[in-house]
Formats: structure tokens, C-alpha cells, sequence
């Protein structure tokens, strides 16, 4: 903090003192200005007042740790040139936009100029300020761009516009998940304190992946491993509206890979407050490249099997159906499922890779199968 004063002692209101990469402070009817800044500030103090000069226009200070009091200057009328910049330092977002900066200078008949340094900078003049018109930032990391203000013999000439320009937000990692679930509009709850592995038994728990519980396509739960002195675990808390019967399937997303597993073996059922797995004897899931499953709806529904496997056999194939199936037609025949004896018979006895078949359910059931790629399914029409 300070005084201004003429060279008579009185006190000058009115008169800017600019703190650099701060604000403005204006001083009062008696001459009084402060100014509060940050712990460890370095910088300049310009003053400035129009048809007037100081006998000293500024101060530097460095890493200020304590107040500063006492620091005046003395003003007298002159027609020196003198110039300050307002504000000399934004930060702004990465998207293309602008900015707008006020230019004092005096006499006003001044002339002065303005130098982009950076070609992703382009500049306006006008009598009293500055349009700073910026590009976006395509990159992830910040940028710093400067714009030099100066006027021939002025005071505090030149002045250093700053701009830093964040960078682009980096591309979201992980499924986003978090973005489809919310617990707070589910009435009842269930836990399972799992592992997942995958078919050759290696544990899947990188820092950063998830496990999800979904009923069809929405979500239930999420859960990143966290350490225990068992190993990593998933505390997997899974929500519902149901007290019981919902079949809970389960999704991973694997970190490394950056990809999501959908064949984990196996759904389970929801039961209110049900409690499966602990610490020591974690419920394992399975991440399979060998297990298929999709969802066959009521009615009628296209399905192709693109693999070959050691059982191909209609029985084999359509046995996690149970009594769900109707019947199933191939171009070689059709089978029907006898309930009674809980199996398949008819002319169709075996399935082929890449043929298409029609199977007519009585109500929607998951098939799933050892297999190693997708089943293609469409429903059709009652």
C-alpha cells in the first residue's frame, strides 16, 4: 500500500497502479491506494494518470513475503508518454474464442502498437483496447501465447499481454459406466466380493479396471479392485428394485486391453441383501473367450453360430434354453423340444457354422455356449 502525491504533498485520486498479473488498484480522495496479492508475488507496480508523469513509474519486487507499506509516488503534470495494458494476464479454455484487453496511454494522441508472438493469436486494434481472437487448442497440453504492446518512449513501454490457453480435455478412459448408473434410484441392495480371471486363470485387477453388474442394458454397480492383504478384490455392490428373481449379468473393463469384456460366466440371480464371496474366499467370475451368450426373446429369433466346437449337436447347443424352446429350423429340418423327456428331437440333429436358423421361444432365456466368437441374433415377428 501507498500514496500518490503531487509535487506539493497533496494527495492525486484516480491513479491507476497496475500489479503485474494481478488487477488494478485506484487511488482515493486522499491519495491512498492497496493492494493484496499473493504469498511469494514477483513483479512490477506501474503507475499511470493521464497528462501526467512520475518520478518513478514503477517498482519491481521479488517473492514478497510481508506487507510493503510506504510505497508512494509523487505525480506532475507533463505530457511524457506513458502506457499500462488491462488485464496482462488470462487464462482461457481450449475452445477457438477471445478476448478483449484495455489499453492506457497518455497523451492521448499517443500512438502505440501490438506484436503477436504466436501464429494461433490474431489481434484488433481500436483507439483504446485490443480483440485478441484465438484458435482452439488441439492438443492435450496447455500453450503460452504473448502479444507485446509498445509505444516509442512511453513509460512502462512495453507492455507483455500474456494468454495461456489449457489444453484439450484428454479423450474420457474407461466404458463410462459411472455416467448410466446412479444407486440413489434403487430400493434394495445385494454385495459380492469377487476376482475375475480370465480362461488361463491370470487375474484380472489393474488398477484402473471396472467391474459392472447390469440387468439387460442397464447398469447396476461398479467396482475397481482395491488392495486387502488377500490380494485385490471387487467389492461389488449391486442395486435393484426387485426384493428377488432379477438375473444380473456381468461386464468387465479391462485397462490394458482398453477393451470390455461381455462373456463372463456366469449371471447370477438377485436376492435382497444376499451377500456372496468374502475376502478369503472370493466368488471368482470368469472372463471367457470361450463362452457366448445373447439373449433370445419371446416368439421367434434369428441365430447363426460361427464356430465349430467338439459337440455340435442341437442337444448341445440349445441345452442352456431348458423348456424355454419351442422349436428350431434349419435349412436340413426342424426339431421340437419335448418337455417330458428335456430334449430336442426332429430331423435337425446337428447345427453347422454360418447357417442360419429360426427358434421359436416360449419366453425370452439366455443362451449361452463354448464358443469362440458372437451368435447373431434378431427376433422377428409374432
Amino acid at each position: 500500500s501507498g500514496k500518490v502525491s503531487d509535487q506539493n504533498g497533496n494527495p492525486v485520486s484516480g491513479v491507476s497502479v497496475k500489479f503485474t498479473n494481478s488487477d488494478i488498484a485506484i487511488t482515493d480522495s486522499s491519495g491512498i491506494y492497496s493492494h493484496e496479492t499473493t504469498f511469494g508475488w514477483t513483479g512490477k507496480a506501474e503507475v499511470f494518470y493521464i497528462d501526467h508523469a512520475f518520478t518513478q513509474p514503477s517498482k519491481s519486487y521479488n517473492y514478497i513475503q510481508s506487507d510493503q507499506l510506504n510505497q508512494d509516488y509523487t505525480a506532475f503534470s507533463s505530457s511524457l508518454p506513458c502506457i499500462i495494458v488491462e488485464p496482462d494476464k488470462i487464462n482461457v479454455s481450449a475452445e477457438i474464442g477471445s478476448a478483449s484487453f484495455k489499453v492506457h496511454i497518455t497523451p492521448s494522441s499517443a500512438s502505440w502498437e501490438m506484436t503477436p508472438q504466436n501464429s494461433w493469436l490474431q489481434v484488433q486494434k481500436t483507439s483504446q483496447s485490443i480483440t485478441v481472437n484465438y484458435t482452439g487448442n488441439t492438443q492435450e497440453t496447455s500453450r503460452i501465447g504473448t502479444i507485446t504492446v509498445s509505444s516509442q518512449d512511453a513509460a512502462n513501454s512495453p507492455q507483455i499481454i500474456t494468454i495461456i490457453q489449457a489444453g484439450k480435455p484428454a479423450a474420457p478412459v474407461g466404458p463410462g459406466w459411472e455416467e448410466e448408473f446412479d444407486p440413489t434410484v434403487f430400493q434394495y441392495n445385494a454385495t459380492l466380493t469377487c476376482i475375475v480371471k480370465d480362461d488361463n486363470k491370470n487375474l484380472l485387477d489393474s488398477e484402473n479396471d471396472i467391474l459392472a453388474a447390469f440387468v439387460g442394458d442397464d447398469c447396476r454397480g461398479m467396482a475397481m479392485p482395491i488392495w486387502t492383504s488377500q490380494g485385490n478384490r471387487y467389492f461389488l455392490q449391486i442395486w435393484s428394485n426387485q426384493s428377488t428373481g432379477e438375473e444380473i449379468i456381468f461386464k468387465h473393463y479391462d485397462s490394458t486391453r482398453d477393451r470390455i469384456n461381455h462373456n463372463i460366466k456366469y449371471p447370477i440371480e438377485f436376492q435382497l441383501n444376499a451377500s456372496l464371496g468374502t475376502i478369503l474366499e472370493p466368488h471368482e467370475l470368469i472372463v471367457s473367450d470361450f463362452f457366448i451368450r445373447t439373449v433370445l426373446n419371446k416368439h421367434w429369433n434369428w441365430i447363426t453360430i460361427n464356430v465349430t466346437h467338439t459337440d455340435m449337436s442341437v442337444n448341445s447347443i440349445l441345452s442352456s434354453l431348458g423348456d424355454k424352446g419351442i422349436i428350431i429350423i434349419g435349412q436340413e429340418g426342424y426339431s421340437e423340444y419335448m418337455p417330458t423327456f428335456k430334449t430336442w428331437t426332429g430331423s435337425l440333429t446337428t447345427m453347422k457354422p454360418t447357417a442360419m436358423y429360426m427358434i421359436k421361444q416360449i419366453r425370452w432365456q439366455p443362451l449361452s455356449f463354448p464358443a469362440m466368437q458372437w451368435i447373431f441374433q434378431k427376433p422377428l415377428s409374432p
